[in-house]
């Protein structure tokens, strides 16, 4: 799986080093506002890390959907323990940052 997001990445790098060129962007619609609101909280800094590993999680079970069918359990567990040390190292962050308060 992590081959798979190196070759994605580099595939992308090459493609804009190569000028490839993006459908022109909307700009008549302003993004929305909970896009700026700063978390200046342990918790909620706890919390926007819980739904990126929610987010890389299902993100990952889409790509197993991708792999041959005699790969999918193990994909599916590579994702599954990932979102499980994605949450560990939330909560070590959060416990870290509320020591030092």
């Amino acid at each position: 799986m992590n081959k798979k997001i190196l070759a994605t990445g580099f595939l992308l790098l090459n493609a804009l080093a190569n000028g490839a060129m993006a459908a022109p962007e909307d700009v008549t619609t302003a993004d929305p506002s909970r896009w700026f609101k700063a978390e200046d909280t342990p918790q909620g800094r706890y919390g926007n890390h819980l739904i990126e590993a929610r987010a890389a999680h299902a993100q990952a079970l889409q790509e197993c959907k991708t792999v041959a069918r005699n790969e999918v359990r193990r994909c599916r567990k590579e994702a599954h323990d990932a979102m499980k040390e994605d949450k560990a190292r939330a909560k070590r962050i959060l416990e870290h940052a509320q020591s030092n308060e």
